[in-house]
């Protein structure tokens, strides 16, 4: 039985395809499989006139990178596992549904210290009051990409992973998603961007502390947070690499590092898969 509804699933997805070898320029998806909190690549042929891409309930813009027309399809840490349509519409009305399979990831579960003179009720409050602030910055799309080429890690002397993207961290008795990664540095350390860009936040934060937004352009954000020093200036134009501030301790942290976090259409998802994906 379970054979034969994998048979019947592989050969509903391949169906499903068979439009793009017809009618429809030729359309391929970076990852298939991709699991819970990662992001995946639609890339069409530049000989086509696409004009958006549809995923999640949601639409993504499609741009001009690296010959061909694409489209980052950002999937939530907390998916639901299972077979998902990525629809690509195009100008002319016409549309194409490809798919994709979100695998579950098994996320850790690691328990975080209470700060004295507070409480994990007001930790959370604040985390989610500060949230809704940024939304207003994070929900606007550039209709524009200030890159040409792919994105790097922000460190330039250690880039190694403290605590990973999606970890569930316990703070009292309440659970937080830990929707980016932290990466170890000694105080002071320079922080760098991650690709160019356009600085839209920067300044002291609360529980993020000290942190620094960039625009990167057609939704997608890069978020840098506790740094010690703050460099960089809202409006200002970075290029990749270019200094945005120093590692620190400030906001709602037990220690020197950088907190990493990337959005795409306003979704978190793992800034390492990310690199890797527009590298």
């Amino acid at each position: 039985m379970k054979k034969f509804i994998s048979f019947f699933v592989a050969f509903f997805w391949i169906l499903s395809a068979l439009p793009s070898y017809a009618s429809y320029p030729n359309v391929t998806v970076s990852n298939i499989y991709p699991y819970e909190g990662e992001a995946t690549l639609v890339r069409i042929s530049s000989d086509s006139d696409p004009a958006s891409v549809s995923f999640g309930g949601s639409e993504f813009p499609v741009f001009s990178y690296e010959g061909f027309f694409v489209a980052v399809l950002p999937v939530k840490a907390a998916e639901s596992p299972g077979w998902k349509p990525v629809k690509i519409i195009f100008s002319d009305g016409t549309s194409l549904t490809k798919w994709i399979y979100v695998v579950k990831k098994n996320f850790p579960v690691i328990s975080m210290e209470v700060p004295e003179n507070t409480t994990s009720g007001e930790i959370i409050q604040n985390i989610q009051s500060q949230t809704e602030d940024l939304g207003s910055i994070l929900g606007v799309v550039t209709p524009k990409i200030f890159f040409n080429s792919g994105f790097g890690l922000p460190l330039v002397k250690n880039n190694k992973v403290a605590t990973t993207f999606g970890e569930i961290m316990k703070i009292g008795t309440t659970e937080v998603r830990h929707l980016g990664v932290d990466l170890a540095s000694a105080k002071g350390s320079v922080v760098g961007a991650m690709n160019s860009g356009v600085v839209r936040y920067a300044g002291l934060n609360g529980t993020y502390g000290n942190m620094v937004v960039i625009d990167h352009g057609e939704g997608i954000y890069s978020m840098y947070l506790h740094l010690s020093k703050i460099i960089a200036k809202v409006g200002e134009t970075v290029k990749k690499g270019q200094l945005l501030g120093l590692v620190g301790n400030t906001g709602y942290s037990t220690g020197p590092h950088l907190h990493l976090s990337v959005k795409v259409g306003g979704v978190s998802v793992d800034p390492l898969d990310f690199v890797k994906l527009l590298k």
